[in-house]
């Protein structure tokens, strides 16, 4: 008997550690969804940055330029939702690098591109910055590549322009739980906004 619960304690304690190995993501030094600003700051070394609102305060962040990522210059974006970080990401000139060696790197440290679940970005996008603000029109004319991690995590690379490309880091299981949409905002146009 004592063998068998020994047994179900290891199972256990081997599950508990599965899932906490999947619910690890981190994006750069320490960085991890939920954080607040002041954290995010914290972790990336208190460097000089813009601060924006979406304009009730519910929707903020960060940019923080001149940061190194797959080897070429970026700029790096943080955003939060009522105060927690829930978006993450780079947004690279288009001259500096391609998508296909962006998408080679992260093939690289993400295994394979999953495929891509427009409508779960398009709802991600739309809970952040308003209703209709994206579309999967929009979203499939733009080249997106995506990955999916286990822990809920979403990808996206994807030709915003014809001089940027974007690499966004979404808290798809945090951002889909906990917020809805209310009120409508403009579409984005394959222009941009």
């Amino acid at each position: 008997m004592k063998k068998l619960i020994t047994l179900l304690l290891v199972l256990a304690l081997m599950g508990c550690a599965a899932l906490a190995e999947a619910q690890a993501f981190s994006f750069r030094n320490g960085v991890a969804w939920g954080m607040t600003q002041d954290e995010v700051l914290a972790a990336e070394g208190n460097p000089n940055y813009e601060a924006f609102d979406a304009g009730d305060g519910s929707m903020t962040g960060i940019e923080i330029d001149d940061v190194t990522a797959a080897g070429v210059e970026a700029e790096l974006m943080y955003n939060f939702m009522n105060g927690s970080l829930v978006m993450c990401g780079y947004e690279f000139d288009a001259d500096d690098v391609t998508i296909d060696a962006l998408a080679e790197q992260l093939t690289g440290k993400y295994g394979p591109e999953s495929e891509a679940d427009y409508a779960a970005i398009v709802e991600i996008y739309n809970i952040m910055f308003g209703p209709g603000r994206m579309t999967e029109e929009f979203l499939s004319g733009r080249s997106p590549r995506c990955w999916q991690l286990e822990d809920g995590t979403i990808l996206l690379l994807i030709a915003y322009s014809d001089d940027d490309i974007d690499l966004a880091y979404m808290d798809g299981t945090g951002l889909r739980a906990s917020q809805s949409v209310d009120e409508p905002a403009p579409a984005l146009t394959p222009d941009g906004l």
